[in-house]
């Protein structure tokens, strides 16, 4: 059974769903898989920026995928905020986790991407040195060299990666995974995080579950996170993957690869 499904189709499901503006940072706030977590948003503040169009995207629906240049925050923008904010919320936070390259939409289509690692990086060990980085990414632009060493750089390195993702991830531009798997593999200690849900978006079925499992396994992550629906997403109607399905597929993962593998309901 293949699943083809337009955006017009997709957003008549959930019409009313949108996003405010967001800030260059925001959180600090607790996160299911980083823990106390300051994200870091480099996208611009009223659109979400990407090159998917998941169905279950907490920032609904994506309009852009190439932004113009002027609609994204400067380095100079970025270093001014940081160094307004990090002092105080090391003060404020000192059990904060992780500081997040995350957002609204693909971190890595930021222009300047591995300027800004750098400049929060230094400010990060400056001012919360006991805070890790981390990245929330789909790993699709990692193909190109500078944005690679970038990530390399980042101490909790997670890319999607999800069962049915032609149809449940929806790439803007034409789907490279096949050769982007062996450039994942040489990620050191990275975290693959796929998604899954049931019922009508259902990729949660052989059709989907065997390739993806083939494809955790050219990747040998060092962990494997499955979660599930948590907060209002794309499609209204995207419903929840149980636990005890969760749990089937971890266990088979893990009895397939030897990797850490963490469920999330």
């Amino acid at each position: 059974m293949t699943m083809h499904y337009s955006t017009a189709t997709v957003q008549s499901l959930n019409p009313t769903h949108s996003i405010g503006p967001w800030p260059l940072l925001y959180g600090p706030q607790q996160s299911r898989r980083l823990g106390f977590s300051l994200g870091v948003n480099l996208l611009p503040a009223e659109e979400k920026t990407c090159n998917f169009d998941c169905l279950y995207c907490e920032c609904g629906w994506t309009p852009w995928m190439n932004a113009p240049w002027t609609w994204f925050p400067t380095l100079e923008d970025l270093e001014e905020t940081l160094k307004e904010n990090f002092p105080m919320l090391g003060r404020r936070h000192p059990s904060l986790d992780t500081i997040t390259f995350s957002g609204n939409g693909e971190p890595t289509l930021y222009p300047e991407f591995p300027a800004a690692v750098d400049l929060v990086r230094e400010l990060g060990r400056k001012y919360l040195p006991w805070a890790r980085l981390a990245i929330l990414t789909n790993g699709t632009m990692l193909g190109e060299k500078r944005l690679f060493n970038a990530i390399r750089q980042i101490d909790i390195k997670c890319v999607k990666l999800d069962a049915g993702r032609k149809w449940m991830n929806r790439p803007r531009e034409e789907d490279q995974l096949t050769a982007l798997l062996p450039v994942w593999a040489k990620i050191p200690n990275l975290t693959l995080q796929s998604f899954f849900s049931e019922g009508r978006f259902d990729n949660t079925c052989g059709e989907w579950l065997d390739p993806w499992i083939e494809q955790v396994k050219t990747v040998k992550p060092r962990r494997v996170q499955l979660y599930t629906v948590d907060r209002s997403p794309a499609v209204g109607t995207m419903q929840k993957a149980s636990l005890s399905t969760l749990t089937r597929i971890g266990r088979r993962l893990a009895s397939e690869i030897d990797t850490e593998v963490q469920v999330f309901e």
